[in-house]
């Protein structure tokens, strides 16, 4: 092909990411749009898709400005968005009202509801998961039970990326990996479709849910109506891309089998690449469809990673910069003065399944500092992460070193802490906070046939940094890991009553 360029866009929580980038795998430029995350009620969480829209338009013509690269030089688009999103739409797609996101735990009655209609066993033989308030299953149900008159309005139930694809393409497509986190789809390796005793247990209809497709496949052109909105060429090139897990888990540079990297963003996870669908009920660890048709993607998901270091930046950081606040917890000590901060800010998908734990600080003192609140909440979160992780290595294998990517990265000594907190060789790759928008790209390279396998794609991501673990720091951070295991059993009950 004779265009250079590709957008990929990462469409998260906080915001949009378009990001230009060649066919060699390397980001050009890129811009950046916030958008509001709303809380109508106590544990609800929702997003006006129409504004991720907006961000994908106003990014792009940023991005395109900026860098003054022609529409033409655009040989594709693809996909990295956020998952487990419910969206009801109309028949032109659109929202019959806000996005439920990934965040919200309003359907906490919801599972034993699916639970009394269909076999706990047999959902989790088709899916490898179990339905919890988070899950779009559940809020398929809740929405069904409770806002009976929209359904009635309702063509569609889609998730985020499913709503973008249909603006550029006016087709309702979604891919393994999100479809594979609904509770709904049946991840057995001779299935790969949506269930249809799981849809009949719940009353849903099929043909409410999106059509499935591989991640590298192009799934249509951009309509004229798009390619006005965004500035870019009618026709152009549409790959369906992936959730951003999985995503991530290709512009991490762990794409081979058994090797795991860490998201360190608004929430966080590990992943791991495997042949072979796996899950530990002990850790609450399961697995979903890869970006890779060939494997499956190992998953632990964190819900409050960056966002507890947002929360004290925003309520006690005395409107210091994250910089400023790294410095300050690099005056502490490894273990914080044995200060321990529990990151379950808004409830807990791994190595706990709990919507109602919440966070706190642990054996506070008069003689600790600002300095150790700093950092006792930088560990806490890497507390919460050895401990998932402990539930990925009985099940893909002990390794010495681990890729690891989002927001995080930038600071040197929440990489540093990690490192000695998991005892492994910390290996950050080039644009650490680009990785699902790479991920995104390298996908499209194989759908555009630039790239022939997964395989090559392991070579166009490079590792800049490393971060080799601390034996005296790690004698510290054993002891309290210890006691940081043994709270939730102590204080979960606390938690159940205060929340409710």
């Amino acid at each position: 092909m004779s265009e250079k360029y590709l957008l990929s866009y990462d469409v998260g929580t906080g915001g949009t990411k378009a990001s230009l980038i060649n066919l060699e795998g390397r980001i050009i430029d890129s811009s950046f749009e916030e958008y509001e995350l709303y809380h109508p009620q106590e544990s609800w969480a929702e997003q006006n898709p129409n504004e991720w829209w907006n961000a994908v338009i106003k990014t792009t013509r940023e991005v395109l400005d900026k860098t003054k690269i022609s529409a033409n030089a655009i040989g594709g688009i693809s996909f990295s968005v956020q998952m487990v999103g419910t969206l009801p739409v109309d028949k032109q797609g659109n929202p019959v009202r806000n996005a439920i996101i990934w965040l919200d735990a309003r359907a906490k009655k919801e599972p034993d509801e699916i639970m009394e209609k269909i076999d706990l066993n047999t959902i989790f033989e088709i899916t490898g998961l179990l339905p919890g308030p988070k899950d779009i299953i559940s809020k398929i149900v809740w929405f069904m039970n409770n806002e009976p008159h929209l359904y009635e309005k309702t063509h569609k139930i889609i998730d985020s990326k499913d709503f973008l694809i249909h603006k550029c393409t006016n087709k309702f497509i979604t891919d393994q990996s999100c479809a594979s986190v609904s509770v709904l789809f049946d991840t057995r390796k001779d299935k790969l479709r949506w269930s249809d005793e799981i849809c009949k247990a719940i009353n849903l209809p099929m043909d409410k849910l999106s059509k499935i497709m591989k991640s590298t496949d192009i799934v249509g052109e951009l309509t004229e109506k798009a390619a006005n909105e965004l500035n870019l060429k009618g026709g152009t090139s549409v790959i369906n891309g992936a959730g951003d897990a999985a995503c991530a888990a290709i512009g991490s540079g762990a794409i081979r089998e058994n090797k795991p990297h860490i998201y360190i963003g608004s929430s966080g996870w590990i992943t791991a690449h495997i042949s072979k669908r796996d899950a530990s009920l002990e850790y609450f660890i399961g697995s979903i469809c890869s970006a890779n048709p060939s494997h499956y993607l190992l998953i632990s998901e964190q819900e409050s990673a960056g966002t507890c270091y947002k929360w004290f930046q925003t309520e006690l950081g005395n409107n210091q910069t994250y910089q400023e606040l790294d410095k300050i917890a690099s005056e502490s000590v490894p273990g914080a003065n044995n200060l321990i901060f529990l990151p379950w800010i808004y409830g807990e998908r791994s190595p706990i399944l709990d919507d109602k734990v919440r966070g706190g600080f642990i054996n506070l003192s008069l003689t600790h500092k600002r300095k150790d609140l700093i950092r006792s909440v930088m560990e806490g979160v890497a507390y919460n992460a050895r401990w998932a992780m402990q539930g990925i290595e009985k099940l893909c294998g002990s390794v010495a070193e681990i890729n690891v990517i989002g927001g995080g990265v930038k600071s040197p000594v929440w990489c540093q802490i990690f490192a000695d907190v998991l005892n492994k060789k910390v290996r950050v790759p080039d644009e650490p906070l680009h990785a699902g928008a790479k991920g995104a790209a390298l996908l499209a390279l194989i759908g555009l046939n630039i790239c022939k396998n997964f395989e090559e794609l392991e070579n166009l991501i490079k590792i800049k940094k490393e971060y080799s673990p601390n034996e005296a720091n790690l004698i510290v951070y054993n002891s309290i890991f210890k006691q940081f295991t043994k709270i939730y059993k102590k204080m979960s009950g606390i938690f159940h009553k205060l929340n409710e």
